[in-house]
C-alpha cells in the first residue's frame, strides 16, 4: 500500500501527457489482502463495513450506488446469510466452521458486481464450483480519477476498518452496533473505526442520519427474522 502514491503520481504524470476521459464506465477498484484472516475477521469486517457503506459511496462517488456494476450491498439480501454466520459464530465455542463459512459467503451476494466483492475470497470455475479464492475483499466504489491524495486517502480508510474489526472482539461490536443511538455515539464509534481520517468520511455537511438507517438494518442480522 506505500508504494500506491508513488504509482499514482506515475499514472498522474502520464495522463497529463495524453487526453483521456474518465467516463462512467471508468472506475478505481481496491483489493485488501484478507488471506490471514479468520472467518470472524471477515465477518467483523463486513459489519463495520455496512455501518459506513453510505458514507463511502458519498466520499468515493456517491453515482456509483446506481451503477449496475457496483450494487451496494445494504441493496442486497444480506441480513439472512449474516444471521446465519452470527449464529453459527455465537456457539459455545465461538468459531465458524471454515467449509460452513465458505459455503454461506460465497453465496451470500447475487454476483461479484458488489460495491464489497467477497466473491474474491472464493471464486468459482467455470463449473460454479468453489476453488482456492485469491484472498482479497474487493471495493469497487471509486469513480475514475488520478487524483493521488483522494485515493491515497480512499486505501487509508478501508485499511482503518480492517484493522478495526481484526482488533476489536466479536463481543463488543455487537454490544456497540446494537446500542448506538444518539450522534455522540456516532461520532465516537467513527473515531474508533476511522481514527484521523473519521471527519474525512464524515464531514460537517453530511447528516449522521445515513448512519442510524444502515444500523438499524445491521441490527436485523442480529435477529431470527433477519430481512432487508
Amino acid at each position: 500500500a506505500y508504494m500506491v502514491p508513488y504509482a499514482m503520481h506515475d499514472l498522474h504524470q502520464l495522463l497529463s501527457e495524453h487526453e483521456h476521459d474518465f467516463s462512467e464506465w471508468t472506475s478505481v477498484h481496491v483489493h485488501l489482502d484478507f488471506r490471514w484472516a479468520t472467518p470472524d475477521d471477515v465477518l467483523k469486517f463486513i459489519l463495520v463495513y455496512l455501518a459506513f457503506e453510505k458514507y463511502l459511496f458519498e466520499y468515493a462517488g456517491k453515482e456509483r450506488a446506481t451503477n449496475n456494476f457496483c450494487l451496494p450491498l445494504l441493496d442486497t439480501h444480506i441480513a439472512r446469510p449474516m444471521h446465519r454466520l452470527i449464529t453459527l459464530f455465537e456457539e459455545p465455542d465461538h468459531t465458524i466452521p471454515y467449509d460452513i463459512f465458505q459455503s454461506i459467503l460465497a453465496g451470500m451476494l447475487p454476483a461479484k458486481y458488489c460495491s464489497l466483492n467477497i466473491i474474491n475470497l472464493f471464486p468459482r470455475n467455470r463449473k460454479n464450483e468453489l476453488e482456492k479464492g485469491y484472498g482479497t475483499i474487493e471495493f469497487r466504489h471509486m469513480k475514475g480519477n488520478a487524483d493521488v491524495m483522494h485515493v491515497s486517502t480512499w486505501i487509508k480508510l478501508l485499511v482503518s476498518m480492517q484493522n478495526y474489526a481484526t482488533l476489536v472482539e466479536f463481543d463488543k461490536l455487537k454490544q456497540e452496533l446494537l446500542s448506538l443511538n444518539t450522534t455522540s455515539r456516532y461520532q465516537m464509534f467513527a473515531e474508533d473505526v476511522f481514527g484521523k481520517y473519521w471527519h474525512t468520511l464524515l464531514p460537517p455537511t453530511l447528516s449522521w442520519d445515513m448512519l442510524g438507517v444502515s444500523l438499524r438494518m445491521i441490527k436485523n442480522c442480529f435477529v431470527e427474522t433477519a430481512n432487508f
